[in-house]
């Protein structure tokens, strides 16, 4: 765009990087000039946080005389074209919320594109220039100041410069982050933009993107003109129709075993074994196939290292703290086996990938820990074929089985559907001891083992049990139904919904907007708090252990029913849990026994340590 020449993004960027960590906004005029606006986001949350919850960190308003001289510049001869604004530390897109700002009833505003600048730790490292194109406004591509500094080199796989028809196996591409030099070489090359991405503008996991020899996550800032290098997940070369002599004698301890031999471990090296999970199961899970010898392992995980996590999560160690778990586990058993191959899928398993990453291995193993991805996975290992190997913990107890094997039953038969949010065992706050997911996992593992080789009697079509309390194994057998809704002959057209794991997913607000309040506006309450005001967590007294807030009331949900007299009706009741979802419920019940002031935590203890204080330690 002509108006936006250097001196203009100069000024844009000297703007955004003086206001840091505060947002910035202003305008470019039709000769090229910039108007540097103020914002007031900040004054406005001060008056009134309940109606402006948000600082100018991370919001923007305009101050009556910016957006005077804006109306007046439309109607002069110098009108505004150019509307930016900066975004801190979290790139530049056009957000739904910028689009919905700059619309009123689906019709721009004002007559401009809008310019977003990626600000980090203060210093402006780029924009984009998005215009309306009738619908919305999409990334319009122009040169700023920062193109040359970081232009990328990309290097792709012969077989896609083949299939896509590239004019070089090695092209360049602007931006700061991959995911950036990605979609800047679609915009030049559109026939990538199928093979590399979904339909969600995820990219496609069956690629590995390698800066350095290192993998490079989506949205990692990228050295200056990186070489960036694109890996099919499934290349490397291996030779999996032999066993080298190093091999023979790294697994003799297999391969002397009767039913085993030679072709049984190489049967494990042309394996392809899918592990859903590098937490608790996913841990023993990945670490006793790796030393197996499976072929190729594949890691799905969106979370990083957690110094919670390690109570139980043996894969990680204090030195990947911070690092996404797929890739601090490939870490680990890279160095355990450097014979065999590990993909590292680092995303959550939904709808849009399930099929795709299921599709490419031969076995599948159930490490998650909440129902939606495990029906999730028990559906597409249905559609697709492939054996799924189920384990699950909670507190001292496991469970584990094989579903789907040689015409077996699914997870579906044994629980055609999930019990509903109130009854459902709460996945992140009921806690487990930390030894039971190893001994469930390393089941989980003889399982795959066995069917990989094909040895031995499988729990295809039995619910094993283990209680760590009781030191009891116990076992439930159970068979295919005759109506399961995803693996019976009579299953609907379309697949089951997924099931949700209770407070794990945000639910629909079940009261009245004004029974809600934000952790920022009770923590400002809590600084002047009155003697009629009750913070009154709901959750099990082992919750309150890791964190709580200071004075509370403890009554747990289930007994809330019978200490009712307990409380006033007078005081103003704040209710706390974990998420939100059972304060919920608890205010339901206040409310309906004449508990006129009850209000709920919105996003329980979450959201108070990701908005109020987050070193506080949650579960």
């Amino acid at each position: 765009m002509d108006v936006l020449r250097p001196n203009a993004l100069k000024e844009i960027y000297a703007h955004a990087s003086r206001s840091y960590p505060e947002e910035c906004c202003g305008f470019v005029f039709a000769d090229g000039s910039v108007y540097l606006g103020s914002n007031i986001q900040n004054e406005l949350h001060r008056k009134n946080p309940q109606m402006y919850p948000r600082r100018a960190a991370n919001g923007y308003t305009f101050s009556v005389a910016d957006t005077l001289m804006m109306n007046k510049a439309f109607r002069s001869d110098n009108p505004v074209t150019v509307i930016y604004h900066s975004h801190p530390d979290v790139g530049a897109y056009f957000s739904d919320e910028d689009q919905d700002k700059a619309l009123y009833m689906g019709e721009p505003i004002y007559p401009v594109s809008y310019l977003v600048v990626d600000v980090r730790q203060g210093k402006a490292l780029g924009s984009k220039l998005f215009a309306w194109d009738g619908t919305h406004f999409a990334l319009k591509p122009f040169n700023d100041l920062q193109t040359e500094l970081y232009m990328n080199d990309v290097s792709f796989p012969e077989i896609l410069v083949r299939v896509a028809k590239l004019p070089a196996s090695t092209l360049k591409g602007a931006g700061t982050t991959l995911r950036e030099v990605i979609e800047n070489l679609c915009t030049h090359h559109p026939q990538l933009q199928a093979h590399l991405f979904h339909q969600n503008n995820q990219l496609k996991e069956h690629f590995l993107f390698t800066v350095g020899e290192e993998q490079v996550n989506a949205d990692e800032p990228l050295p200056e003109k990186a070489r960036i290098e694109v890996l099919l997940a499934t290349s490397g070369g291996m030779d999996i129709d032999a066993l080298s002599n190093e091999e023979v004698q790294r697994y003799v301890r297999h391969i002397t075993l009767p039913g085993v031999g030679r072709e049984g471990q190489l049967n494990l090296k042309k394996a392809k074994v899918l592990i859903i999970g590098t937490g608790g199961l996913g841990s023993p899970i990945s670490l006793y196939l790796a030393a197996a010898g499976i072929g190729t392992l594949g890691l799905v995980d969106f979370d990083v290292v957690e110094s919670s996590n390690l109570q139980r999560q043996i894969v990680h160690g204090n030195s990947t703290l911070g690092m996404s778990k797929v890739e601090s586990a490939k870490q680990r058993l890279q160095d355990l086996n450097n014979h065999i191959q590990i993909n590292a899928h680092e995303t959550a398993l939904n709808a849009d990938n399930a099929l795709d990453l299921v599709g490419a291995y031969d076995l599948v193993i159930d490490g998650t820990d909440n129902f939606e991805t495990r029906y999730l996975v028990n559906d597409a290992c249905v559609q697709l074929g492939r054996p799924l190997v189920y384990g699950a913990i909670y507190r001292f107890d496991g469970q584990i089985s094989v579903f789907n094997y040689k015409g077996g039953p699914c997870y579906r038969c044994l629980f055609p559907h999930a019990p509903p949010a109130e009854l459902a065992p709460n996945c992140s706050a009921g806690g487990v001891i930390g030894v039971l997911p190893g001994v469930v996992g390393m089941i989980q593992a003889t399982e795959a083992i066995k069917l990989l080789i094909g040895l031995g009697e499988s729990l295809s079509g039995r619910l094993m049990r283990f209680d760590a309390l009781a030191m009891k194994f116990s076992e439930i057998r159970f068979k295919r139904r005759a109506d399961c809704p995803c693996c019976s002959e009579l299953r609907d057209e379309q697949q089951p919904a997924a099931a949700v794991c209770a407070d794990t997913v945000p639910a629909a607000p079940k009261l009245a907007k004004e029974r809600y309040i934000k952790p920022r506006v009770l923590k400002q309450l809590l600084e002047q708090q009155r003697s009629a005001d009750i913070l009154l967590d709901v959750r099990d007294a082992s919750e309150l252990e890791v964190c709580k807030l200071p004075g509370v009331v403890h009554i747990p949900l289930a007994e809330l029913d019978e200490q009712l007299d307990t409380l006033s009706r007078d005081n103003t009741h704040y209710l706390i849990c974990y998420a939100g979802i059972r304060a919920e419920q608890a205010a339901s019940t206040l409310l309906a026994a004449g508990f006129a002031n009850t209000r709920v935590l919105e996003g329980g203890m979450k959201h108070w340590v990701r908005d109020v204080e987050p070193d506080m330690p949650l579960y």
